[in-house]
């Protein structure tokens, strides 16, 4: 008799547990990847950042986080990635109650292009491992690559449809600074011009009393 009693114990604590895992273990779970950079040129590294964050009381055995990729972009570290028509990458985490995760992948840009995430989501579990429970994000980061067609280290050289070839300096001037220059060199020739007057006057009354002088 006492083994049945342990029995339904069991089945009900994980019938239970099962229940609200169900229910719950995707509560207040949020996952963001982005690009470290919206514009990059062709050959360039570049970081796919990973960010889950378990914002709840309830600990997760485990996450995975699964991201399809641009074939464009090569991880330098192909570990749990599989390749088809995309990059299809699964990193496991263990996440605990109100923990934040954050990981840095490094990838370089093979292809020129306008590229999105696909789709990245999350699968995880109960404590028991017996429910596989999946949850699918908003990937709203985006990366343009252009392609670098001079020899020049310091410019990045590209065509479109619309204009003609530009060199884009990465050194650029920023504006605050042009601003100050050209404020500077207003006084400056506001003052030229104050002086010139101010001797022109000066010239004049000299002039003017040397004539009633005589």
């Amino acid at each position: 008799m006492e083994l049945f009693i342990l029995i339904f114990i069991f089945i009900t604590l994980f019938v239970a547990e099962s229940i609200y895992y169900c229910l719950h273990a995707l509560d207040r779970l949020n996952l963001k990847v982005s690009f470290s950079k919206r514009v990059a040129n062709c050959g360039d590294d570049i970081e796919l950042i990973e960010v889950a964050e378990n914002k709840k009381r309830l600990p997760l055995p485990f996450i995975i986080l699964k991201i399809e990729v641009p074939r464009a972009l090569k991880f330098y570290d192909m570990t749990n990635t599989s390749m088809s028509d995309h990059l299809y990458r699964e990193d496991m985490l263990t996440v605990k109650p109100f923990s934040k995760h954050t990981r840095r992948i490094k990838a370089q840009c093979t292809k020129r292009g306008y590229f999105v995430l696909p789709r990245i989501g999350i699968t995880t579990s109960d404590l028991l491992l017996t429910t596989r429970l999946n949850r699918d994000f908003p990937a709203d980061s985006s990366l343009t690559v252009l392609p670098d067609i001079d020899d020049n280290p310091k410019t990045i050289t590209f065509r479109t449809d619309r204009f003609s070839s530009y060199a884009i300096s990465q050194e650029v001037v920023r504006s605050n600074t042009l601003v100050i220059w050209l404020v500077a060199g207003a006084a400056v020739a506001l003052g030229i011009a104050l002086t010139c007057m101010l001797i022109l006057i000066a010239h004049q009354s000299k002039y003017r009393r040397a004539r009633r002088s005589k």
